[in-house]
């Protein structure tokens, strides 16, 4: 091959789908890990703790949320990749993109933010930061907010943040509250 000939497209024959029960363990073992290893949030917090409290957060999110997997066309249960994703007030939110380590570069992640619906120049908001999103180009727009997890508190958040103000300038300091 010269050096002025293009080098054919690195392609995996694979296929997303949206997960289904028996996807589940992969899903949870494979975020739990490379979350664990990667994150500097969790950098810090003993592997008994993170694992126990962190896998009731994911499993409420695969609950809620909808997820997609890569699988390989000729076995549907062998499992290359997933996407944990929801759309809040029209904004995408990944909460998680995988691919093992082996098949990445060949396009399988983009694959997938194309299948839930991805539009290019379109931000993406993610509440799992790792060393991977640190490499990941500019175009993506990707902003890590971790609060979005806490969806239970999201009315009351708002609520409580358009009635600061208004709070602050009403409270009694007599009367202690």
């Amino acid at each position: 091959m010269t050096e002025t000939q293009e080098q054919p497209a690195r392609t995996t024959p694979v296929r997303i789908r949206m997960a289904v029960d028996g996807d589940v363990h992969y899903i949870l073992k494979s975020w739990r890990e490379t979350y664990a290893r990667d994150s500097l949030w969790a950098k810090n917090i003993p592997r008994q703790i993170f694992h126990s409290h962190h896998r009731k957060i994911l499993e409420g999110l695969l609950e809620t949320c909808e997820t997609v997997v890569a699988c390989y066309d000729q076995d549907p249960t062998h499992l290359v990749g997933f996407c944990c994703y929801e759309r809040i007030d029209g904004h995408l939110v990944i909460h998680f993109i995988f691919t093992r380590f082996y098949v990445r570069h060949f396009g399988i992640a983009a694959k997938m933010l194309e299948t839930v619906g991805h539009q290019p120049g379109e931000p993406i908001l993610t509440t799992h930061w790792t060393r991977d999103c640190e490499r990941l180009p500019d175009r993506f727009r990707v902003v890590y907010n971790p609060y979005i997890l806490f969806k239970q508190f999201r009315e009351r958040l708002d609520a409580t943040s358009l009635n600061s103000s208004e709070e602050r300038q009403t409270r009694d300091p007599a009367s202690g509250g």
